[in-house]
């Protein structure tokens, strides 16, 4: 008796110790207490083969809270930094109208807040961010996620230190030239040098065994910066003024580099020709710019051994050779009599077409004009090319030499005798020529 005495006391004594409930939160403390994610005990039971239970109400313990995960990185002031928060629910549960807002120390979100409908039991969801720190250093970055779980309302937040780097606007401009064997307008001559933004010269060089399409040039703008940039234009200026702008689309990133093809065919040759890049770098204004001489290989057309001398019936005819002395071939070569006071283009050859003349080469041309002797002291000649694309129009003012006058008329075989001679040779060949007349006459009767 003794015995079963101290078992049932040692079981009064376990028993008594045991928790039976906890209690229930106070209000308010749901919406702004970090839920508990420790696994809810069970209640006490007697040992196995004992038909007594514990009986009480059971224990309220918090659901496991959203498993949040924060990613942002290479932060830089003064411009807008793309983050994602990933969310994860560990629950067996579901959790409805989560809505996640992000806040960043000194500075902005410029978009702050998304929402999922319903993150399932075990799901993951991605959700992006953009924050503008205003700030350089150390700043904290706040993550705040509401959601309701078993009918229930709760909150959670995350903070974590995010480094934001000064902003660093670093931009190149370039040119190249244009390959005729390029097909999307890319290049791989070089004309000018990488300048960081600010500015500088090159020299036109070819490279690749591709020829050039001349007047056509590439401008390659590359950010060595720290910050995306948008908005990019280029702006040709060519004795101050600007040329057609063209824009590259989309932004360029740290490190990218993007081109644009520019005309520049009507440019004439050896003018310096500027290129600026403008663009938008975070919450400011950029501009880069690169200078060079444009003097491309091209060719031109020079009129040599030009001579004049007047025809039987007065007409002034001009005859010479065209001649390239440039280095690239000229084409559409028309040479033709220009007109003004004293001359005038005369048939049966007002202009010449040449066609293409090679450089260092030359081709032969001939023209006809009607001129006053009398006054004129010039003779405009109208030359007309294509070099490089660009179509030229030049006038040759050729000094006209007023002793040149018409070669005689021939008259006839005994025209260096005296006259009367002439005239009795004259009598007598009218006779001979009566007399065998007569003679013809007899013999045919």
């Amino acid at each position: 008796m003794k015995a079963l005495a101290a078992v049932l006391a040692c079981l009064l004594l376990v028993v008594s110790s045991a928790p039976v409930g906890a209690a229930p939160p106070l209000p308010g403390d749901a919406a702004d207490t970090v839920t508990d994610s420790t696994p809810s005990p069970t209640p006490l039971t007697q040992s196995e083969g004992s038909s007594s239970q514990l009986a009480g109400p059971p224990l309220q313990v918090a659901g496991p809270a959203p498993q949040i995960e924060l990613n942002a990185t290479g932060f830089v002031a003064e411009t807008q930094n793309r983050a994602t928060v990933t969310l994860s629910n560990p629950a067996t549960t579901p959790m409805r109208n989560v809505t996640v807002t992000v806040g960043i120390q000194g500075g902005d979100a410029v978009v702050a807040r998304q929402t999922v409908p319903v993150l399932g039991a075990g799901a993951t969801e991605e959700l992006p961010f953009v924050l503008l720190p205003r700030e350089t250093g150390d700043q904290r970055v706040t993550v705040r996620v509401s959601y309701t779980t078993d009918g229930e309302d709760a909150t959670t937040r995350y903070r974590e230190s995010v480094a934001v780097t000064p902003l660093e606007d670093d931009v190149a401009v370039r040119v190249e030239s244009v390959q005729s064997g390029d097909a999307g307008g890319g290049a791989e001559g070089q004309l000018g040098g990488l300048l960081g933004g600010g500015g500088g010269e090159g020299a036109l060089q070819g490279s690749g065994e591709d020829e050039a399409q001349p007047g056509r040039i590439d401008v390659v703008v590359t950010n060595f910066g720290n910050a995306p940039l948008r908005d990019v234009v280029v702006v040709p200026t060519s004795n101050d003024t600007e040329l057609p702008r063209q824009s590259i689309t989309g932004r360029l990133a740290p490190g990218e580099s993007a081109r644009t093809t520019v005309d520049l065919r009507f440019v004439g040759r050896q003018d310096s020709v500027a290129f600026e890049a403008r663009y938008r770098v975070g919450e400011r204004d950029g501009t880069a710019r690169t200078e060079f001489p444009f003097d491309p290989a091209s060719g031109s057309v020079a009129l040599t051994n030009v001579d004049l001398s007047l025809g039987a019936d007065g007409v002034l005819r001009i005859s010479g050779n065209a001649g390239n002395p440039g280095e690239a071939s000229v084409t559409g070569v028309t040479v033709s009599v220009g007109d003004d006071e004293h001359v005038s283009p005369a048939y049966p050859v007002r202009d010449y077409f040449v066609g293409t003349v090679d450089g260092n080469e030359f081709a032969p041309f001939d023209l006809t004009a009607e001129v006053d002797r009398e006054n004129v002291t010039v003779v405009p000649v109208d030359v007309t090319y294509v070099t490089n694309g660009v179509r030229y129009t030049e006038t040759v003012e050729l000094p006209y030499d007023r002793s040149l006058s018409p070669p005689e008329r021939e008259r006839g075989l005994f025209s260096s005798l005296p006259g009367d001679t002439s005239a009795l040779l004259a009598l007598a060949g009218v006779s001979l020529a009566a007399a065998a007349a007569v003679v013809v006459v007899r013999r045919r009767r």
